[in-house]
């Protein structure tokens, strides 16, 4: 058995998250990470309704503060500036890896990892 990789992603991609799992789970443990300085990488948020990124960052307030988790307004900033959603003109998919590169090529890295964070027992 090999050790697990140590190298971070470039880029967290989640979909469905407008969802319920989002809503209830997802948004508070990103904040989470965040808080801890876990999270080293952005976040391309990806759903079937195409939402600007303020919607999208208002969205992740809500769901985290209903879930009664008391956010410190410093540890937002951070995490809402990390999270973004794709281009509208383009597919779903498309959308992401057009993100995807953006957020490589402006970090000035010439590869290309990426995550995916998927609802369970939904098919992509």
């Amino acid at each position: 058995m090999s050790a697990p990789a140590t190298t971070a992603g470039d880029v967290l991609v989640t979909f469905g998250i407008t969802g319920d799992l989002a809503k209830k789970m997802t948004f508070r443990s990103l904040y989470r990470l965040e808080r801890r300085r876990l999270l080293q990488c952005p976040i391309v948020c990806v759903a079937r309704d195409e939402w600007s990124a303020a919607t999208l960052r208002d969205h992740a307030r809500r769901a985290i503060e209903d879930t009664g988790e008391v956010i410190d307004e410093d540890v937002f900033q951070r995490f809402a500036e990390r999270l973004s959603v794709p281009a509208k003109e383009t597919g779903t998919l498309r959308r992401s890896g057009s993100s995807l590169r953006a957020r490589t090529a402006a970090a000035d890295n010439s590869s290309e990892r990426i995550n995916v964070a998927q609802p369970i027992g939904q098919y992509l």
